[in-house]
C-alpha cells in the first residue's frame, strides 16, 4: 500500500522523486561521515574529518526533524509509533532518516569497523557484533572469501616450480616434447 503511494507520488511529480533520491543520498553520506569519525583513531583521520562529521550531524538532525514534522502518531495494539505516510513522496527518505537516527543513538559506535581496503576489502562500514570484537570483513562471504582466495592463489603461484623444474632437473622443456612424427601419428589415431 505505501509502496504504491510512493510510486504514484514519484510518477506524478518527477521533481519530488529526484528530491527524495537526493535526500536519501544525503542521509547515507552524512551517516557515513559520522560513523567514519567514530573509527578515526584506528584509521588515522584528520581534524577535517571531525569537522565534516559535525556538519553531517547538523544536516542529519535537520533531515530527521523534517521527517518527524511530517509524521504522525499511530497506536498499534500496545505501542505508539511514528507513521511517515503523510507526504508519500518523502516516505522513503523519512524512514531512512529515522533509521539513521536509530543507529546513531542505539549502536555501540566503538564497534564500528571499516572493511580493510588495503587488504582487498571494499571499505564499507559495519557494526562488529562478534563476541570478542575481532571481525575484519563486512561480510565473509563477499570480501573475506575473495581476499582469502586471492592470497591462496598467490601462495600457490609462489610455491609452483618454474617451467624447467616442472619437467625434470636441468632438462629443457623442448627435449621432453614428442617429435613431429609422434605428433602426426597421434593425430591420425584420433
Amino acid at each position: 500500500m505505501e509502496a504504491e503511494q510512493v510510486d504514484r507520488a514519484w510518477r506524478d511529480e518527477p521533481a519530488a522523486a529526484h528530491a527524495g533520491l537526493a535526500a536519501v543520498r544525503d542521509i547515507r553520506e552524512g551517516l557515513y561521515l559520522v560513523l567514519r569519525a567514530a573509527i578515526i583513531d584506528a584509521d588515522g583521520g584528520t581534524a577535517d574529518d571531525l569537522v565534516a562529521a559535525g556538519a553531517a550531524l547538523v544536516a542529519l538532525h535537520q533531515r530527521w526533524s523534517g521527517a518527524v514534522a511530517r509524521a504522525r502518531f499511530v497506536l498499534d495494539s500496545s505501542r505508539v509509533r511514528l507513521a511517515y505516510d503523510t507526504v508519500p513522496a518523502m516516505l522513503v527518505p523519512d524512514r531512512i532518516a529515522e533509521a539513521a537516527y536509530d543507529v546513531m543513538l542505539t549502536a555501540d559506535l566503538t564497534r564500528v569497523r571499516r572493511c580493510p581496503v588495503l587488504e582487498g576489502g571494499c571499505g564499507w562500514l559495519f557494526l562488529d557484533r562478534s563476541r570478542n570484537g575481532s571481525r575484519r570483513w563486512c561480510r565473509m562471504a563477499d570480501c573475506g572469501n575473495v581476499v582469502k582466495a586471492r592470497r591462496l592463489t598467490e601462495r600457490r603461484r609462489a610455491a609452483r616450480p618454474s617451467g624447467s623444474e616442472a619437467v625434470g632437473e636441468g632438462v629443457p622443456v623442448r627435449a621432453v616434447m614428442p617429435s613431429r612424427d609422434a605428433q602426426q601419428t597421434f593425430a591420425k589415431a584420433l
